[in-house]
């Protein structure tokens, strides 16, 4: 099977009640399994969960809008009664939870420029008023830095890492606000 778009995700309601009617009635699901990182690839070939082989050529569209939960792939509805639909599913992975305190920018740009000096992708977390929440992959050295830095929680966890929520160049529209507390203030040091 060779995938060249994505015809709807099965998360949305109205696309899976129209997939229904289009196809007759009820459907079964054959899963393919996508690491975080090969959400974004243009070209992938990958066996299904049914050992299906799946391929997926979306070109550049997979940069602009990269695979997510419930994509669908592609419909099989010639090989028995019920139609088979093939859904890309991406896995879990290990991964750092980044806490720091709303408070805190000086600690959030340090644990940034942490995670960009490792060449590691960085992913919005689910963050509140109080708490900024970042992802990045799982690296031991990156724990060590990153356990380092005064106002900074890492925790290890096993999360998926949407491509959607992950900062690009392509795709940064977060909005950084300063508390009207904050002051930078230039030490002068002594000349040795």
């Amino acid at each position: 099977m060779l995938c060249t778009h994505i015809e709807g995700n099965l998360n949305d309601p109205s696309f899976e009640l129209a997939l229904r009617r289009r196809l007759g009635g009820a459907f079964t699901t054959d899963e393919v399994l996508l690491d975080w990182d090969e959400c974004r690839r243009r070209v992938i070939r990958k066996a299904s969960e049914a050992g299906r082989d799946v391929g997926i050529r979306l070109g550049d569209a997979a940069l602009d809008q990269p695979l997510t939960d419930g994509d669908v792939l592609g419909c099989v509805e010639d090989v028995g009664e019920v139609p088979i639909v093939v859904v890309a599913r991406p896995r879990r992975a290990e991964a750092l939870l980044i806490e720091c305190d709303r408070m805190e920018p000086l600690a959030l740009a340090h644990a940034c420029w942490e995670v960009g000096n490792m060449h590691a992708p960085l992913f919005r977390g689910d963050s509140d008023e109080h708490t900024v929440r970042l992802l990045a992959p799982a690296m031991p050295v990156l724990d060590r830095m990153l356990a380092g830095i005064p106002g900074v929680r890492v925790t290890k966890t096993v999360c998926p890492l949407p491509a959607d929520r992950r900062f690009s160049t392509r795709a940064v529209q977060a909005t950084v606000e300063l508390a009207s507390d904050f002051k930078i203030v230039q030490k002068k040091g002594t000349a040795s």
